[in-house]
């Protein structure tokens, strides 16, 4: 039940707050997608697929972009499954845990999303700018949002999983 509150709290903040803040035109970060990537790995695979794409979903209705978060979401969760079976966490799946910097370590943790949040970052935005991509404005872009999405999902991670 906590792990569902926390997964609604994330994906408010980012829909009354971050989707609304205007930063600059260079920063837009994606925290919601957190919650697809702290899934719990023993959960079905088709399920968290599920899951991502309606979220995805969910935000495409939120910001009226057909289609392209429910699919770069999906493809995030597809990642993420590559990533759990690199990494070799059996105990965290025979344990039944969720993935967090508390039982990952942080080590580990900032690995994995240190490649997949810029992966998404690189499909959303991409995506968006079709046909009207600027190579240096897109790669800023990226940089900027992911380095800012992934020091608010460490917070977060500190706040709701700290020991």
């Amino acid at each position: 039940m906590k792990r569902i509150i926390e997964a609604i709290l994330i994906f408010f903040a980012q829909v009354l707050v971050l989707n609304h803040l205007d930063f600059s035109a260079y920063i837009h970060p994606q925290i919601f997608i957190a919650i697809i990537l702290v899934l719990p790995p023993y959960l079905n695979k088709s399920l968290q697929i599920g899951i991502a794409f309606i979220l995805g979903l969910i935000m495409d209705l939120f910001l009226s972009t057909p289609g392209i978060h429910a699919s770069c979401c999906t493809t995030l969760a597809l990642a993420r499954f590559a990533f759990i079976n690199r990494f070799e966490m059996e105990e965290i799946i025979a344990n039944k845990t969720q993935l967090s910097v508390s039982n990952l370590g942080l080590g580990k943790f900032l690995l994995i999303t240190g490649i997949l949040v810029p992966f998404y970052h690189l499909m959303v935005f991409g995506l968006e700018s079709i046909g009207a991509l600027h190579f240096v404005t897109y790669l800023l872009t990226v940089l900027v949002s992911s380095l800012l999405a992934l020091v608010i999902i460490l917070l977060l991670q500190f706040l709701f999983h700290s020991n």
